[in-house]
């Protein structure tokens, strides 16, 4: 049974032009063999960016970068869904 998914990244502020990194594992371990499909979402300033838009096939965890525009500062939130369970981990950063 699913109980959660673990996201992270690797700062909580990043510069325009700069790539975030997205960690992301599914909860218990015990599946990390089993193949699940996320999708992650983004938004900035409460706007969906749609070129962010993804469906992950992974086994137990993956990494996505997020390469971020030159001119787009401001508070962003990605958004990690196991679409099987609908299970959600939303985190905020910002770019300056």
């Amino acid at each position: 049974k699913i109980e959660g998914i673990s996201a992270k990244l690797n700062a909580l502020s990043f510069k325009c032009g700069e790539t975030a990194k997205l960690s992301v594992a599914l909860l218990p371990e015990s599946l990390k063999t089993v193949t699940m499909i996320a999708r992650i979402g983004v938004k900035l300033n409460r706007v969906e960016l749609p070129e962010f838009d993804a469906n992950i096939s992974y086994n137990g965890s993956f990494e996505l970068p997020l390469p971020l525009a030159l001119n787009q500062p401001g508070a962003y939130e990605v958004t990690v869904t196991d679409v099987v369970s609908g299970i959600s981990n939303t985190l905020a950063f910002t770019v300056k």
